[in-house]
């Protein structure tokens, strides 16, 4: 609580007043608490009745649907195309005979062949070989004839090549045609007969 101290003074003619305020008092002590509130009722209801399960009848089976129809594809002459070609047909085997009748046709398109091109220009004529490049002038039985056994004889031709038919028995049951280089040779008659060609085609033994 604030006190107020009032004084007078007399002075002169006028009287005044003046006001002096006092210093603060001091703050109340806090009460102490109160007692803490108690709890309140925690209530659980009434579980409810579980919920009747109910299964309806089965319904009764459905019919088993018709198999589907087949697409045939059928490739024919387009007589509409002045190049030629062919006509695509395509549809469904209505009466399942597993062949495409023209009223089962649902679609077609024609594919037409391109038309000729020009004639290209006719290329160079080769040069022909020389008449006589291959031409066979002599031929040529080396040594060792023995009786009654087939071995070599050369073809001469007239560049100096020298060919020659081999058998590999005496039956001649496997012959194959070779070109017989320059060297030294042996006969296939079994008389170890040996000849010789030299680099120009000419044998000699």
């Amino acid at each position: 609580m604030k006190r107020l101290m009032v004084l007078a003074f007399l002075a002169g003619c006028g009287q005044h007043t003046r006001v002096i305020q006092g210093p603060a008092g001091n703050p109340g002590a806090v009460g102490p608490s109160g007692p803490a509130g108690s709890n309140g009722e925690s209530v659980k209801g009434d579980k409810g009745d579980p919920g009747e399960s109910i299964t309806g009848p089965q319904g009764n089976p459905g019919q088993d649907a018709q198999d589907g129809l087949s697409s045939l594809i059928s490739v024919v002459p387009a007589p509409s195309c002045p190049t030629g070609g062919s006509t695509i047909l395509v549809g469904l085997d209505a009466n399942r005979d597993s062949v495409l009748d023209i009223t089962e046709v649902s679609q077609s398109a024609d594919i037409c062949n391109g038309e000729q091109g020009s004639q290209g220009e006719a290329g160079e004529n080769g040069q022909d070989a020389p008449a006589t490049a291959f031409t066979p002038v002599a031929l040529v039985d080396p040594c060792g004839d023995a009786d009654g056994i087939l071995d070599e004889v050369l073809i001469q031709l007239n560049n100096g090549t020298l060919i020659t038919s081999v058998s590999n028995n005496g039956n001649a049951q496997t012959t194959r045609l070779s070109v017989v280089d320059a060297g030294t040779y042996s006969t296939t008659d079994g008389s170890s007969c040996t000849f010789t060609v030299d680099g120009s085609g000419n044998v000699s033994w």
